[in-house]
Formats: C-alpha cells, structure tokens, sequence
C-alpha cells in the first residue's frame, strides 16, 4: 500500500474518538437500541409526523454509530489480515469501507435472543463482504459465486500439481484433481480467460505515479534510434537494481541453507529451477523437509513486508 494511503488512514484514526470495550450489557442494550430506531423508520414511511418515532429513529443512528465506532479496531484487524494477501487488487479504505456495510447486514439480522456476542455474529458478515470486494476489485467481469469458487479451485490445483510433478500438469490430470469431467474444466477455464485483461491506465511501481501504458510503445509512434536505446538502458538499470534488492533482503533475513532453496525453487541470480526432490538430494534431505525450509523462508519475507508496509498502523 502507498505510503499516503497509510498516512491518510493513519490521520482517520487519530481523528476518531477513543471509545472503552463494551461489555455484554452495553452491547446488548446498543443493538436493541440500534434495532429498535430501524423498525421505528420502517413504521414512519406510513406514519410521516409521529415526534415519538422521529426521536425512536434518532436515538437508532446513535446507537449505530456508537457501535460502528466500538468495533472499528475488529474491522480494521480484519480488513489488514485480507489486505496483506490481496494487496495487489484491493485499497485497505475498500475493505474497511466494506467491513461497514458487513456490521450493518449482521445488524439487521442479529439475534439478540440467542444469547451470542454481536462481534461473535457479525465477523461472518464482516469477512463476507470484504472478499466480495476484492473478488470485484480482482476480476474484470463479475461472475456468480459458484463459478467464483470453481475458478479459485482450480488455480489452487494446477498450483499444487505444477509444484509436485515440476512441470504443469496436462488437462486430464488437472481435471482428475478437482474430480470434473474435461468439458467442466474446459469451461472453467473459459471463465478464467475472461479475467485476462489490463487497463493501460492501471497504476505500476511502488510510488504509482506511472502506469501501464507508459511502458508500451505505441505503433502510432515508432521510437527514434536513440529514444530506443535509452529506454533499452533504462530497462536494463531497474532490472539489475531489483536484483540486487531482492539479493540485499534475502541476505538480510533468510540463512544460506533459506537463500539456496528459493534460488533454487524460483531461479533467482540465474539459479536454474528444481523440484523438491531434486533441491533435497543437493542438500541430502528429503523433498517434505525442503517444503518445510521453503514455507518458512516466504513466512520470514512476509512479515518483514508486512513491517515494512504499515509501519505504525499495522
């Protein structure tokens, strides 16, 4: 995330009113309050002048409010933790924005009878909506849910099988994997193909100044030999400088054994590629102990993104 959108979100949140936790009788009273005013205003559409249901509505919204602004750190807590594995399609505003809307769905049918915590209930929603909005953010053309989950099933088994045979699987095996016929996956993939499409406009770098379409070449607009070569060298200069990024924090963090197997799993510094098998005979253990050291190398980089991404905030 860009360093504004943190600083912005970090002003928000000094700007909010420090509220203690509640405890089960103030959010119970708070939710009966809140539900209470929602009838009231339901009843008003007929009933248009009532000063009991005008002040019954009105001390709903307060109600409302004082409970969105007790669970705002729940909402924002969650909305980070998707964030942080979606970053790439999705702004951290969107999901706090949609974690709102969550409270407000788990509010209209909320329980209180049940005898369950409101937050206990209303996560589910809270969650739910939030991937809804990075499915939007994510996907080019909408698609229904059932299709959506069908979609991400298959992502997740060519990933798995491309890392066991080390190669990508054919379509026969894929489909054995997610047990469908080859006309279902056929039309699975239809479905994914629909997704594969950029924006020219699509912000690129970490600072999001330029976007997509500035490293095009446009055929309107052939480069001169000079214009050509420059841009060749500049390409050239950023490569190199993200290699010796990438060479500078693996040094940093990870051990050599570490450094070894994601060169090796990932072809980094011109490593050539291996499967798991292959990387534990260099190093004389098994394949399921070069995983174990792999998952535990990426886990190390992940926080240290994580650390580096939100600061304060996180």
């Amino acid at each position: 995330m860009e360093s504004g959108a943190v600083d912005s979100l970090g002003i928000y949140l000094e700007q909010l009113p420090r509220r203690p936790r509640l405890t089960r009788a103030e959010e119970q009273r708070l939710v009966g309050v809140a539900q209470s005013g929602r009838a009231a205003q339901c009843i008003l559409r007929n009933r248009s002048g009532d000063a009991r249901l005008i002040h019954r509505v009105q001390k709903g919204k307060e109600a409302e409010a004082t409970l969105a602004e007790c669970f705002l750190p729940a909402v924002i807590h969650a909305a980070k933790v998707l964030h942080f594995k979606n970053r790439r399609h999705v702004a951290l505003e969107d999901l706090i924005s949609a974690g709102h809307l969550g409270l407000t769905l788990a509010l209209e049918r909320y329980e209180r009878s049940r005898g369950t915590r409101f937050w206990t209930y209303a996560v589910w929603w809270v969650r739910q909506q939030m991937r809804q909005q990075i499915r939007f953010s994510r996907w080019f053309m909408g698609i229904p849910d059932r299709e959506y989950r069908a979609v991400v099933r298959r992502m997740r088994a060519f990933s798995r099988l491309h890392q066991y045979l080390g190669r990508p699987p054919s379509p026969k095996e894929l489909a054995e994997r997610l047990t469908c016929s080859l006309e279902d996956l056929n039309y699975i993939e239809y479905r994914l193909s629909l997704n594969n499409v950029l924006s020219l406009d699509r912000p690129v770098g970490q600072d999001g100044k330029s976007t997509l379409g500035d490293f095009i070449v446009g055929t309107q607009a052939p480069m001169g030999g000079e214009e050509a070569s420059a841009s060749l060298e500049e390409s050239d200069l950023l490569r190199n400088q993200l290699r010796g990024d990438i060479q500078n924090v693996l040094h940093e963090h990870l051990t050599e054994r570490e450094r070894l197997v994601l060169a090796s799993r990932f072809g980094l510094g011109g490593a050539e590629k291996g499967t798991l098998q292959q990387i534990g005979q260099q190093l004389q253990v098994t394949g399921e102990r070069v995983r174990q050291i792999e998952a535990g190398a990426l886990s190390k980089l992940r926080r240290r993104l994580k650390r580096a991404e939100y600061g304060d905030v996180y």
